[in-house]
């Protein structure tokens, strides 16, 4: 081999130039930022459903359990004072009163921002086959970004049938508030209340600050307005969401509307 044939094959045996191998490093972060951005898409999207799902979880939940309080407002208020005939009328003088001033309680009402909801139920707390009946006062309000609920409740005198049962307020057995829900910024409520035909419709609960036996006992239906917040937002989140829901007190609505 002589020494032309040497120096050629030499040639031809180079590596890359410093020009090649820095084009071939910018393709290669062109394409490792391209999986990079694609995973954190995937991601951003996942969390976004996932966020999407416990939102959607929390509403059901919320509006589900708030609705069946809701729904039984007033119930077992068109009750029978003590010794008269059954019925006798739902007037409020045969409603339950509170033992420290007498006075009826409505079933309904918005108390220092806390929705209060009152109803009579029945119950066998002893378990020996006999109901009692049973006086609810069950609460909702908002403390930070959580919907607390709680409850308490009186039993009664036993029913006979045939004859008034007899419901009261006292002694209420007060229940530690419990949540019910996370995420939540805002709750608020429309009362519809039935004053007559013509004016009929829903009042903001800002608007409630002076009602008082008159109107809170006219009250057929609630409109809850709840913004819901994506807590662990991943990425730009979820934007808050306001939902609402309706739920119309039956026993109020067969009470007033005609």
């Amino acid at each position: 081999m002589d020494g032309k044939t040497l120096f050629t094959g030499i040639g031809r045996q180079r590596g890359f130039s410093l020009v090649e191998l820095m084009i071939a490093m910018i393709i290669g972060l062109v394409l490792l930022g391209g999986i990079i951005q694609t995973m954190l898409a995937s991601k951003e999207a996942s969390a976004t459903r996932q966020s999407i799902s416990t939102i959607t979880d929390n509403a059901r939940f919320l509006f589900d359990f708030m609705a069946r309080d809701l729904r039984m407002a007033g119930r077992g208020y068109c009750n029978a004072a003590e010794g008269a005939a059954f019925p006798n009328g739902c007037g409020s003088a045969n409603w339950p009163a509170d033992p420290a001033t007498g006075q009826p309680i409505t079933p309904v009402e918005l108390a220092n921002d806390a929705l209060v909801v009152r109803y009579v139920t029945f119950a066998d707390p002893d378990n020996d086959g006999v109901t009692q009946s049973v006086f609810v006062e069950a609460q909702y309000s908002l403390d930070g970004d959580t919907v607390d609920y709680s409850r308490q409740m009186t039993r009664g005198a036993a029913p006979v049938p045939g004859t008034p049962f007899d419901i009261s307020a006292a002694n209420l057995q007060g229940y530690n508030s419990e949540p019910l829900v996370t995420g939540v910024s805002a709750l608020g409520y429309e009362f519809a209340r039935y004053d007559s035909a013509a004016a009929y419709g829903y009042h903001d609960g800002s608007t409630t600050g002076g009602w008082g036996l008159a109107q809170w006992q006219r009250v057929t239906a609630i409109r809850t307005f709840v913004t819901f917040e994506d807590v662990d937002a991943w990425g730009e989140g979820v934007p808050d969401k306001e939902l609402s829901f309706t739920v119309a007190m039956r026993n109020q609505v067969s009470r007033w509307i005609p």
